[in-house]
């Protein structure tokens, strides 16, 4: 049932694409050196054993390091993705959620008191190893959990970090690439807010200008937000609650307690997405990440209605929804991957600049997951959805 992780030797040199299967990276894997490079700069680690796995995700490089006095994982950062006070932004919410819940690992400092190092053109960063087993590896973002109880407990988990994350009181984040920022969906208008996101990132707006991008936003971003709009769902009060969020909830983003069915989630990891949204809209995240099975071998993409009911029903084990919260989720679900869809087309485009990747992020999974929704499948799910929101499930 549990998908083992890879061998470091085996997957140095290749990670996850955008259609699920292997690609080579775009970034170079860390080498042994480079680690005891790193870790001098810590105590209590010690030099470099060996790397012993190397994490599949594309946008950085990331391994296990196994040293002589603690075990670590190492994450690297192109300058063009990450700067130093960037990283400084998540290890802040890190920090503070470590402060109160056991599921968060801090970031470790350095003896200058540092939590991001420059190196280069890289900016690094270090944490203990996060305590359980990696089940989900090299799952993919969108796909399922391995079965329902694994799914609520995901739920419960993301309820107790939601319960940790009051109270942070940061602003959003610095623009930056790959982040899931809150922008659109609050927006009294829309057209004006897609605008105003692609006026601050020129070559994003120069590209999607060819395209008749705003037309394909009218089409299928505009009609939910102005649905949302007419329901109330998007006025200030409770539903819309600026809180701090994880923003790519899903498996393979958690440690478990085992291997079997009943176990437990018993750490959170990668706050890269992590920003100033609300409650409301990283649960429809974590149900659009792993409840919706986007890369379906058979080629027909289904919603895992059982799932959805545990991973909902784990999160109001602990924190009860209001009908208000409840109809939000539902209405954000189709449009709730659309900004950090948009933002990883910039990142295939202003960092890596690969047109080909880029249309793939845009046509693929911006418009043609919010598309999906229409299909028969889409609609069953968003029937279930509205039931859920009216406590008819």
């Amino acid at each position: 049932m549990i998908r083992e992780a890879m061998n470091a030797r085996d997957s140095a040199h290749r990670v996850h694409g955008l259609d699920g299967a292997w690609t080579d990276r775009d970034w170079p894997a860390w080498t042994s050196e480079e680690v005891d490079d790193l870790l001098r700069e810590y105590d209590g680690v010690g030099r470099v054993v060996e790397i012993t796995a190397v994490s599949p995700r594309p946008f950085s490089a990331a391994a296990s390091v196994r040293a002589r006095e603690a075990s670590v994982f190492v994450k690297r950062h192109s300058h063009a993705v990450r700067q130093a006070a960037w990283l400084a932004e998540e290890h802040r919410f890190a920090e503070w959620l470590a402060a109160r819940t056991p599921l968060v690992m801090a970031p470790l400092q350095t003896r200058n008191g540092q939590t991001a190092v420059e190196r280069a053109e890289w900016v690094c960063e270090v944490f203990s190893i996060a305590p359980g087993r990696d089940l989900y590896a090299q799952a993919m973002s969108w796909t399922p959990y391995l079965c329902m109880q694994h799914a609520r407990a995901a739920g419960i988990a993301l309820g107790q970090l939601h319960i940790a994350a009051r109270e942070f009181a940061a602003p959003a984040r610095s623009m930056a690439p790959l982040v899931t920022s809150f922008s659109l969906i609050p927006a009294t208008h829309a057209t004006a807010a897609f605008r105003a996101y692609l006026a601050a990132r020129p070559v994003l707006a120069e590209w999607l200008s060819a395209r008749n991008a705003e037309a394909d936003f009218a089409r299928w971003f505009v009609p939910h937000h102005d649905r949302m709009q007419r329901q109330g769902l998007l006025t200030a009060g409770q539903a819309l609650q600026p809180l701090w969020t994880q923003n790519d909830w899903h498996g393979s983003n958690l440690m478990w307690s085992g291997e079997s069915v009943d176990a437990r989630v018993t750490a959170v990891i990668d706050f890269g997405l992590a920003d100033r949204t609300c409650a409301a809209h990283d649960v429809a995240t974590a149900l659009e990440r792993s409840i919706v099975d986007w890369l379906s071998l058979s080629g027909r993409v289904q919603a895992n209605l059982e799932q959805a009911s545990a991973l909902l029903a784990g999160y109001e084990e602990e924190v009860r929804l209001t009908t208000h919260e409840r109809r939000a989720i539902a209405a954000m679900l189709p449009v709730v991957h659309c900004e950090f869809a948009l933002s990883e087309t910039e990142y295939f485009l202003s960092v890596l600049r690969d047109e080909a990747r880029a249309q793939v992020a845009w046509q693929e999974y911006f418009v043609g997951h919010c598309q999906w929704f229409e299909t028969a499948e889409g609609r069953q799910m968003m029937d279930w959805m509205q039931a859920w929101a009216e406590g008819d499930r």
